[in-house]
């Protein structure tokens, strides 16, 4: 045996050999270019693995891990377990999470590669024999905490490590636990609660979307990757708070306001968790089609409508109008009603049926002073107006 492993105890890991002769060909072939493949492997290897978790992990992994390999979205269950002397199979048996056909594979989460023993996995009693001497676990220095990841259509919780504070070059203490890719001149700092969403991170900190995209990149344009209980960035150097903006027009505009409204909007509305359009619409006397036009981000049919916003609900110049006929007639109504409209009924929940009993009308008439109710009634609207008698 050559001279460099004749104090390698008897006890080491096959792994860790393994690890071990990896450093020692990557000292020895280094002058030798045409070893240049080799040494591409072992450094691939070292650019994604350590002895502690650059990503968040899940919870059930197992708990006496000694390496682990970060994720960076280009790896499968095959390359990570072939690139770490692992069979499939036993990549599994450290991260229950990954499944049995690895479908459960995250990008941006650390794996383990590597355990002290027989793979030890939270709430699962180990299957080792009597006569295996079992060599302590380490203590982790740090404590490791539950996070929550939020998006639009699902939670997950995993575990997180927990980061030392640090002190950017600007002086400013910041706090553990913050969102990935935080700018590095914040002052101010709020932590997410959990179930929290956008929306009031916005409300509470006086911020827009663009504000808190442009602090903390990760959470992404549209706010989607904003996670639970962490810190982000509420305000940088420079940055001076205020509830309120002034536009061009010379109006204060409230913040947080729903993304692309109109710079000459002199009425504002928030919207509470909860309300719907309809709600918004009959509350201030306004058509969907005004809503969407001084609002664009909301949508022509008022799905994108957020909550915990401003929105605008009327602009410099309007004013309620009455029609021609002189009778005055109400908002919000459904699109295309005739002008000729004289009595009006405020659809709450009743069926088309039960508004032709009530004023004694047809399908024909009622189609012919709304149209966009459509030909057999099956699009009008709740929480509008509809004509139900004409001049």
């Amino acid at each position: 045996m050559p001279q460099h492993f004749d104090s390698i105890p008897a006890s080491i890991s096959s792994s860790s050999f393994l690890r071990l002769a990896q450093s020692l060909v990557h000292i020895k072939m280094s002058s030798f270019k045409r070893c240049g493949l080799l040494v591409g492997l072992v450094a691939a290897r070292t650019a994604l693995a350590g002895s502690k978790p650059s990503y968040p992990y899940d919870p059930s992994t197992a708990t006496n891990c000694v390496w682990w390999y970060d994720n960076n979205g280009f790896d499968s269950c095959d390359s990570i377990a072939s690139s770490n002397w692992l069979s499939v199979d036993g990549l599994r048996a450290m991260n229950p999470s990954l499944g049995p056909d690895c479908a459960g594979i995250k990008v941006s989460q650390s794996y383990c590669v590597e355990t002290n023993g027989e793979p030890q996995i939270p709430g699962v009693p180990s299957t080792a024999s009597t006569g295996t001497t079992a060599t302590p676990t380490p203590t982790p220095s740090k404590t490791a905490t539950s996070t929550t990841f939020t998006t639009s259509t699902k939670s997950s919780t995993i575990i997180t490590p927990t980061p030392s504070p640090t002190k950017p070059s600007n002086g400013i203490q910041t706090p553990e636990q913050t969102q990935g890719g935080m700018v590095d001149n914040c002052d101010a700092f709020y932590f997410v609660k959990q179930g929290e969403n956008c929306e009031t991170v916005l409300s509470k900190n006086g911020i827009t979307l663009a504000q808190l995209y442009a602090w903390n990149p990760s959470v992404g344009s549209t706010c989607n990757g904003l996670w639970a209980e962490v810190n982000v960035c509420v305000s940088i150097i420079g940055h001076t708070p205020s509830t309120t903006t002034t536009t061009g027009n010379g109006i204060a505009t409230p913040t947080p306001v729903q993304p692309g409204m109109v710079s000459n909007c002199d009425a504002f509305y928030f919207v509470p968790k909860g309300e719907t359009c309809e709600t918004v619409l009959s509350k201030n006397s306004i058509t969907i089609a005004q809503l969407y036009a001084w609002n664009p981000s909301v949508g022509s049919n008022c799905a994108g409508l957020w909550a915990e916003v401003n929105v605008c609900v009327s602009i410099v110049g309007h004013t309620p109008t009455a029609p021609g006929n002189g009778i005055q007639t109400p908002t919000p109504f459904q699109p295309g009603m005739v002008t000729n409209c004289k009595t009006f009924h405020f659809v709450d929940g009743q069926t088309c049926q039960n508004i032709f009993d009530k004023y004694k009308i047809t399908l024909a008439n009622f189609v012919k002073w709304n149209p966009q109710v459509g030909n057999n009634c099956q699009s009008m609207w709740n929480k509008t107006y509809v004509c139900v008698g004409v001049l």
